[in-house]
C-alpha cells in the first residue's frame, strides 16, 4: 500500500455487518437474546456549530461523507467485547447486537477519503491506530475519532446513541490575497518548510492519546494549499514559493514568507495568511492564457442550461463578434465571443479620455474559445499601473477605481486568421439579438423562447449574411442583376439599396412557431423569426432552399419594401427577384468555403 500515513493491521476477529448497516426494523428494537440487548449507534461527522476557536484558528468544516468506519468495544474491565469494520454507504448506523448488561467503551475512528477497504486496526487500544508512515511525511487524507463511554441496562432491551466524529487532526491552510487575480498563474509551487525544532505528534493510540515526536520534513501543497497533521506547538517555518518572472516566461525565482506560532489542533484549521506580491503586478497589462481560466471567471455562452431570459440580453455586432466592456463595480474587464471559432493573440487597447488620446495595452488574450464569456480583474481600477503605450514608452496611471466605458475607449487589435480576415472586410455594423417568446407581431404568429442551439446559428448566420453582402462578388454579380422594382414598381437604384443595407442598425432574430414560414416586423429595428429547423438546416441543400428564400423575403421586407415589390415576392420573376439571387449567391460562396463560418463547423453546431 502506498499511502502518506500507516494504518497498523493485524489480523483479528472483525464482524463485517452487512446486514447490520440496513434500516432498523421492530423485529430487531425488540430483540433479546438469553437477556441481552441491542445497541443502535448512529455515527456522523462533527456538526460546524461549535463556539469559535481564539485567534487564527477557527473550527473545521463539516468533513464530508464518511466512507470507513472501524470500531473496537471494550468492556468495564477492558476486556475486548466486539470489533467492527464499515465502508461503502453503510456507514451512518452501527448495530451491536447481543450484549450484555455492563459498562463498556467504543473507540471509533472514521475516514472520509478513499482507501483500501482491508484496511484494520489493533484490537487493543494501547497500540498505534494511524501515524507517520515516513519520516516527517504528515497526513494527505482526513480522519475523524472519537472515544464513546455507554452502559446497558438489564432492564432495556435496545437503546440508540448518537455518535459526532471530530477531526483527529488538525488542518494547516496557506490562504494567499492578490492584487490581481492573473497574479495567481505566476506560481509554480508553494511548499511549507518547518524550521528544525518544528515537532508534532507522529502516533496516535487506539484509546485517542498522541504519543511519539517528528520534525516535518517539506511539504508540498501546491495542489491542495493544506495538509493534515497530528498535533504540535508554536511551530515556526517558511512558505516557499516558486514563481515564474513574467508571466509569459519560463524562467523562475523563489521568495520565502515566514510564520511563526503556529499550532496544530485536533478538529481545527490553523490559517497562515499571506499577502502575495510580485514585480508582475506593477504593471497594468492584463496577460491571459488557458491556464488564467477559472470556473470563477469564465463560462461558455449558450450551453443547454442557459435559459432565455439570459439568451434575450445577449448582443453583438456583425463587424464585431468579440464584445468588450468594462464592469465597473466588480471592476472587471468583460469578454464575450459570439463566434464558434477561436481567437488566439488578441489585444485589448485603451484610451484613458482624461489623459490625452494615447491608447495603452491593456490585455492580451493567448486564447479565447468558442462562445467564451470571462470576466478577469482590471489591476488599474484598484491601484497605480505602469502601461505601455503605443509608440513603446511606459507611463504609470493613477488607480481608476471609476473607469467605465463612458471614461474611455477600447479598441480591439486581432492577431491574423483567416476568420478574421474576412470579418475584417465586413461593411455592415448590424447589432444582432435574440428576440424573446412574444405572440404580439403584426401577423400574430407565436414567437417561441430563444435556445441555446438556435442562439449558436445565429451567430454564424448573421456573420456570413453580413459578410456575403460586403464581398466584391455579391457588389459583382448585383451590377449585373436587372429588373428589381420596388412596392410602385420603380426600379431600384443598386447603390442606394446597398447604402441602406449596410446602414441597417439592429436585427433580432427569433423562432417561430409552426403556422407560417417566417415573419418580419419593422419597429426601430427589424424583426426576423423562423422555424426552428431553417436555422439548423441553412446550409443543407435537402431543405436549404426553402429556408433561405424564407430569410431573404424577410429580410427585404427589413430594407423597407412590402409585397408588391420583387424584393420579397418569389413567384413570376425567378432570378430577378432578390430572395433567389440572394439565396444562390450565399450558396455559390459556401460551395466555394468563402465564409468566415464555413460549413464543417456550422454543421458540428448542436441541432
Amino acid at each position: 500500500m502506498n499511502y502518506p500515513y500507516k494504518l497498523f493491521f493485524q489480523i483479528s476477529m472483525l464482524v463485517l455487518l452487512c446486514s447490520c448497516c440496513t434500516e432498523e426494523t421492530d423485529d430487531m428494537k425488540n430483540k433479546l437474546t438469553n437477556g441481552r440487548g441491542t445497541v443502535c449507534f448512529t455515527i456522523h461527522s462533527l456538526s460546524s456549530s461549535v463556539e469559535e476557536a481564539p485567534l487564527n484558528r477557527s473550527i473545521a468544516d463539516t468533513p464530508q461523507e464518511i466512507k470507513q468506519v472501524w470500531c473496537v468495544i471494550h468492556d468495564g474491565k477492558g476486556n475486548i467485547n466486539r470489533t467492527f469494520h464499515l465502508r461503502g454507504t453503510n456507514t451512518d448506523k452501527l448495530y451491536v447486537e447481543g450484549i450484555e448488561p455492563g459498562n463498556y467503551i467504543a473507540y471509533f475512528m472514521a475516514t472520509t477519503e478513499d482507501i483500501s477497504p482491508d484496511s484494520t486496526v489493533p484490537e487493543d487500544v494501547t497500540q498505534p491506530w494511524i501515524a507517520h508512515s515516513h519520516t516527517g511525511i504528515p497526513f494527505e487524507k482526513d480522519y475523524l475519532y472519537k472515544k464513546v463511554g455507554f452502559t446497558v441496562s438489564s432492564d432495556v432491551s435496545n437503546q440508540t446513541m448518537e455518535v459526532r466524529l471530530p477531526r483527529l487532526t488538525g488542518r494547516v491552510e496557506v490562504l494567499l490575497s492578490f492584487d490581481s487575480s492573473q497574479l495567481e498563474q505566476l506560481i509554480q509551487k508553494i511548499e511549507i518548510v518547518p524550521d528544525a525544532e518544528a515537532k508534532v505528534s507522529n502516533v496516535m493510540l487506539g484509546n485517542g492519546t498522541y504519543d511519539g515526536e517528528d520534525i516535518l520534513a517539506p511539504i508540498d501543497i501546491t495542489r491542495s494549499r493544506a495538509f493534515f497533521s497530528l498535533p504540535g506547538k508554536e511551530l515556526s517555518g517558511v512558505v516557499r514559493i516558486t514563481q515564474k518572472i513574467a508571466i509569459d516566461s519560463m524562467e523562475t525565482s523563489i521568495v520565502e514568507y515566514r510564520f511563526n506560532h503556529l499550532d496544530i489542533i485536533p478538529g481545527f484549521i490553523s490559517t497562515i495568511r499571506l499577502a502575495y506580491s510580485h514585480s508582475e503586478e506593477s504593471y497594468g497589462e492584463i496577460k491571459v492564457n488557458e491556464s488564467s481560466y477559472t470556473a470563477d471567471n469564465s463560462s461558455i455562452m449558450f450551453m443547454e442550461s442557459e435559459p432565455a431570459s439570459m439568451i434575450t440580453t445577449r448582443r453583438f455586432k456583425v463587424d464585431e463578434p468579440l464584445n468588450v466592456s468594462i464592469d465597473t463595480p466588480d471592476k472587471k474587464l468583460v469578454t464575450r465571443l459570439f463566434a464558434p471559432v477561436e481567437l488566439r493573440d488578441t489585444e485589448i487597447w485603451i484610451k484613458f479620455k482624461k489623459y490625452g488620446d494615447k491608447y495603452f495595452l491593456l490585455a492580451h488574450y493567448g486564447i479565447i474559445h468558442p462562445f467564451q464569456e470571462s470576466k478577469i480583474d482590471i489591476p488599474v481600477m484598484f491601484k497605480q499601473c505602469k502601461f505601455t503605450g503605443e509608440d513603446g514608452e511606459q507611463v504609470w496611471i493613477p488607480a481608476q477605481e471609476d473607469l467605465s466605458m463612458s471614461n474611455c475607449e477600447l479598441k480591439i487589435v486581432y492577431s491574423d486568421s483567416p476568420y478574421i480576415q474576412k470579418i475584417k472586410t465586413i461593411k455592415c455594423h448590424w447589432e444582432i439579438g435574440f428576440q424573446k417568446a412574444s405572440a404580439d407581431t403584426e401577423l400574430s404568429p407565436k414567437v417561441l423562447k430563444m435556445t441555446p442551439d438556435i442562439a449558436r446559428h445565429i451567430c454564424a448566420l448573421a456573420v456570413n449574411v453580413a459578410y456575403m453582402f460586403s464581398t466584391d462578388y455579391f457588389q459583382s454579380e448585383l451590377d449585373k442583376l436587372n429588373g428589381l422594382y420596388d412596392d410602385m414598381r420603380i426600379p431600384i437604384n443598386k447603390t442606394a439599396l446597398m447604402n441602406k443595407l449596410f446602414s441597417k442598425e439592429k436585427f433580432e432574430f427569433g423562432i417561430l412557431e409552426y403556422n407560417i414560414l417566417a415573419e418580419g416586423l419593422t419597429v426601430n429595428f427589424y424583426r426576423i423569426s423562423m422555424y426552428q429547423e431553417y436555422y439548423t438546416f441553412f446550409y443543407m441543400d435537402r431543405v436549404s432552399r426553402q429556408a433561405r428564400i424564407a430569410f431573404f423575403h424577410e429580410f427585404g421586407h427589413g430594407l423597407g419594401y412590402g409585397h408588391n415589390s420583387n424584393m420579397t415576392l418569389t413567384e413570376n420573376g425567378g432570378e430577378s427577384l432578390w430572395p433567389p439571387f440572394c439565396m444562390d449567391r450565399f450558396q455559390e460562396l459556401c460551395y466555394m468555403g468563402d465564409l468566415p463560418v464555413l460549413q464543417d463547423i456550422v454543421s458540428d453546431l448542436p441541432k
